[in-house]
């Protein structure tokens, strides 16, 4: 992860904020060169995205919601 967020800082689309009370931990921010390559790439995301769900029906999509929103409420464990 720190490799992949060193890419990040160097491009200049992401800068890292220090912890206020714990030095090893960062926030991660988007630089405005950030959000203008986010903002290039995520309808092509969203395409690609809508091209893989459009193999569901209508009430697939609807239990894979259910079921990623039952998945997420349990990510704590790994906190």
């Amino acid at each position: 992860m720190t490799g992949l967020l060193d890419g990040l800082v160097r491009e200049g689309l992401v800068t890292r904020i220090a912890g206020h009370s714990d030095r090893r931990m960062f926030r991660i921010q988007l630089t405005q060169a950030g959000q203008e390559k986010l903002d290039e790439v995520m309808p092509e995301y969203y395409r690609r995205v809508g091209e893989v769900m459009s193999v569901l029906t209508t009430e697939e999509g609807v239990d894979l919601s259910s079921i990623l929103v039952k998945l997420k409420q349990k990510t704590n464990v790994f906190e």
